[in-house]
């Protein structure tokens, strides 16, 4: 009788030790690894520079990323800084002779009024040659300027203004309203030709045919002042007013 329970208890000491060796090859579940994980990471403590070099790895594409878009915006910021402010734009359309913008430039700055207040007259001019039959990027940058209702003053020659008020006539305002009795004027232009203007830019340099048109009022649309400036601009030239003798 005693053999036989030591038997029965010896059997369930075998069972039990069973039990325990196939618990510990059981697979551990999710939640385990990660407690197992937890607390090893709770009994290293991680220096400073294991934790940036962590973050540098988890984040490297998001830190490169917003570094690209830093750079790019101060780019953007400092050429913006940079870009010349001009107190007007006079657009300039030809189709035979050169124009040599700089002189151009040079002289007409004599007569801009600094609308901005810097201490510093200066128009930005615009040349657009349609000379060039091979240079298909003139004739788009033209309708460009002409739909944009901040440039108001034009300087064209022959061929160019032709082909302008050929399709739409009135698109430029009547000077000789403006300017009465003036032999440059003739109709909607003031040609420079005999001018003190042309003088200073040196005939050679100009189009012989080369003239001031004005858009009508309406194409300046909700900056009617655009309007104004571009004819403050023409009357001081046709009067010979230089702004830069002011002081």
């Amino acid at each position: 009788m005693a053999s036989s329970i030591k038997k029965d208890q010896n059997r369930q000491r075998e069972l039990a030790y069973i039990r325990q060796v196939k618990q510990t090859m059981k697979p551990k579940s999710d939640e385990e690894r990660q407690r197992e994980i937890a607390a090893e990471q709770a009994q290293h403590v991680q220096t400073t520079g294991e934790k940036v070099t962590n973050f540098l790895y988890y984040y490297k594409w998001r830190i490169l990323l917003g570094i690209a878009v830093l750079i790019a915006g101060v780019f953007l910021l400092v050429n913006l800084i940079q870009k010349p402010k001009y107190d007007i734009k006079i657009l300039t359309l030809y189709s035979s002779s050169e124009v040599n913008m700089e002189q151009l430039a040079g002289a007409l700055n004599e007569y801009v009024v600094d609308l901005d207040g810097n201490g510093q007259s200066s128009a930005e001019i615009i040349g657009v040659s349609l000379g060039n039959s091979s240079d298909t990027t003139s004739r788009p940058k033209m309708i460009s300027y002409i739909n944009d209702a901040n440039t108001m003053i034009y300087l064209v020659d022959e061929g160019i203004y032709e082909e302008l008020v050929g399709q739409e006539p009135d698109m430029f305002m009547d000077l000789s309203e403006l300017f009465p009795g003036n032999p440059n004027v003739d109709g909607q232009r003031y040609f420079l030709k005999g001018t003190v203007l042309e003088e200073t830019i040196g005939a050679k340099n100009i189009p012989e045919e080369l003239a001031f048109v004005i858009r009508t009022e309406n194409h300046a649309g909700s900056h009617p002042e655009n309007y104004d400036h571009a004819v403050e601009l023409l009357t001081n030239v046709v009067n010979g007013v230089k702004t830069t003798d002011e002081s």
